[in-house]
C-alpha cells in the first residue's frame, strides 16, 4: 500500500471561489479542487492507487516522531 500526500499547485490555478488546486506528490498525475467550492475529499489517486492526506493533515508516522 502506497501512502502519500496532495501538494498544493501555486499559480493561476484558484477557482472563482478561491479553491485551490491540488496534485499527487508520488506521480503528480491526478489533480483535483478542494475547498469551499468543492467540500469532498479525495483520499486516493486515480492514476497510481496512492492514499493521500493533505497537507494540514498529519499521518500516523508523523505523528509518532512528535513526540
Amino acid at each position: 500500500m502506497k501512502f502519500g500526500k496532495w501538494v498544493e499547485v501555486h499559480g493561476n490555478y484558484l477557482t472563482p471561489g478561491g479553491c485551490p488546486l491540488y496534485v499527487c506528490d508520488r506521480c503528480g498525475e491526478t489533480e483535483h479542487l478542494h475547498g469551499i467550492e468543492f467540500e469532498r475529499r479525495k483520499m486516493v489517486c486515480d492514476c497510481c492507487g496512492s492514499i493521500n492526506c493533505y497537507p494540514w493533515e498529519k499521518t500516523y508516522e508523523e505523528l509518532e516522531g512528535s513526540d
